[in-house]
């Protein structure tokens, strides 16, 4: 029997000091799970207050946390439209994750599936 592909939706609060809150489930969750992110700036960067940049965010996962790097860009040639990709902070070759979110009032909403 072939195993179930595994998909998933989350959405994301952007709060007043840069930093994402939200939950997300998947086609094997019985409930939402948490997750939440902390924005990384370079010395150079503009703090514009918008979702895209690097994060560092946390959930957890069958009791244990996971922590990785968050990219958000805007999708080409889209408005209010961004993509996600969540990668090992150990090995950037390493995708866990990728997915794409709409924004809606203050947060952003999507999908994910397993990276590449």
């Amino acid at each position: 029997m072939a195993k179930k592909k595994l998909n998933g939706r989350f959405y994301f609060e952007l709060t007043t000091n840069y930093n994402l809150i939200g939950e997300y489930s998947s086609n094997y969750s019985q409930h939402s799970e948490p997750e939440s992110a902390s924005r990384i700036y370079s010395e150079d960067e503009d703090k514009d207050y918008d979702f895209t940049g690097e994060y560092l965010t946390v959930w957890h996962e069958d009791g244990d946390s996971i922590i990785a790097n968050l990219n958000i860009t805007a999708k080409p040639n889209c408005k209010n439209i961004y993509s996600l990709v969540w990668k090992s902070t150990k090995d950037q070759n390493v995708i866990y994750f990728t997915g794409e979110a709409m924004l809606y009032r203050n947060a952003i909403i999507g999908d994910y599936r397993p990276g590449r």
